[in-house]
This record gives C-alpha cells, structure tokens and sequence, in this order.
C-alpha cells in the first residue's frame, strides 16, 4: 500500500468522520477583529462626520431664528399698514434701543418696536405690546445697512416705554390711511428705506454680516418686502 492510511476519527457531536489534519477556523493565518490602525481611522471617521453635522446643524438653527425674527418684523409693519388703511388713522412704526434681556450686559442696540395709532387728538394709542426681537438679534445701526434708522428727519424726541429700561429718542416712520408712508424718496438708484436685522454675535464677520436679513419699504405703496443672500 502506497503510504500510510490515515486514522479517520468520528465527531461525538455530529458520528460524521472528521479529519483532524484539515485547517481550523481561527487557525494557521485567519484572525477576528480590527488592528489599532483601523480602529483609528474609523474613529477618525467619525469625528469628521460629527464636526460637519453639527456644523451644518447650527447653520441650519441660525438662519431659522433669523428667519422668525425678520418675519416677526414684517409682521409688525404689515398689522401697522393694514390698520392705517381701515382705521383711516395714521400708524407709527416706532424703533427703540435697549439692551438684550436675555443677554444682561449686552450693549444698547436698535432691538424693539411697537405700532402706535395716531388719534384724530393726536394722541398716540399702541396697537400692540412693545416688541423686542428674540435670540440676541438686532437691527444695524450702519447708516449703508439702515438707513432706516439713520435719517436724522425720522428721530424724534420722547421717552422709550418703560418696559426697556431706558430713555432715549426713538426713530419712527409712519403709514398713512391711503397704505403709503410719509418716507420721502431715498435715491433715485435705490427707490425703498430699508432696515437690515442680523445676530449681535457676528458683527465682527461685517456689516453686514454673511446670515442677515433685509426688510424694504416701499415709501409711495407700503410695500414691504424681505430679502435674504
């Protein structure tokens, strides 16, 4: 006989023959779980995964309080527009400094407005409460970015409501009962006021700065319009 036989053994488990000299799982170069390099690099995965996300997330968080606050504003100027036309009363937009409540030692910036009725007696009756715009934003006080708030023809003298804890004038502009303003033409080249609102933690990045909004004001409809880059 050519060689010798091999002794064939039986599993107890399965009474089926089995060779002992054939490879074994887990034997001779076959290996189980990851190596440090690449456990390293799928961590580093991970990290540049995470660090986008969260990136893009608080992109995403900004521009939606943005987006409330500009439209929390052009709320205020269209009730101001619609009750000059039905009341056939003059409306005041009127714009006030203070400091950020939620923010305490935060500086004195354009934050708050309110709409004011103005009586056949001249006496002004608020429609609403004052409002102060959320999540630290603020108007700008560029007279290139609002020059809404920079004509010195819209300052007028009186005492902030004593809600914002300040007293100072106030700039306003007003819609007459016809749905237009007593805004005067600007310029030629750029036909409406406009008043630019952003976050007070990216002034440093410009002014404005790259996530701002923009609120115009047609002075001889009323029409308002916001604009975003």
């Amino acid at each position: 006989m050519v060689g010798a036989m091999r002794k064939m053994e039986y599993s107890p488990v399965t009474a089926m023959p089995v060779d002992w000299n054939c490879p074994r799982p887990g034997s001779g170069r076959s290996r189980n779980g990851f190596t440090l390099l690449e456990l390293l690099a799928v961590v580093a995965i991970v990290a540049i995964l995470t660090t986008a996300a969260t990136v893009a997330l608080v992109s995403l968080v900004s521009s939606a309080r943005l987006t409330q606050s500009a439209d929390l504003l052009q709320g205020i100027f269209t009730m101001a527009r619609r009750t000059a036309i039905s009341h056939s009363h003059i409306v005041e937009v009127r714009f006030f400094q203070c400091t950020d409540p939620s923010n305490p030692g935060s500086d004195v910036q354009w934050r708050a407005l309110q709409a004011v009725e103005i009586l056949e007696d001249g006496a002004g009756q608020p429609i609403q409460g004052v409002t102060i715009l959320p999540n630290r934003y603020m108007m700008s006080a560029s007279a290139t970015a609002s020059p809404l708030l920079n004509d010195t023809n819209l300052n007028y003298a009186g005492t902030s409501p004593a809600i914002l804890g300040t007293v100072s004038n106030f700039r306003r502009f007003r819609f007459m009962p016809d749905g237009g303003t007593d805004l005067p033409l600007l310029d030629p080249t750029i036909p409406e006021w406009f008043l630019t609102l952003y976050n007070e933690n990216d002034i440093a990045k410009g002014d404005p700065p790259p996530n701002y909004a923009t609120l115009q004001v047609d002075p001889s409809s009323g029409a308002i319009t916001t604009l975003r880059p």
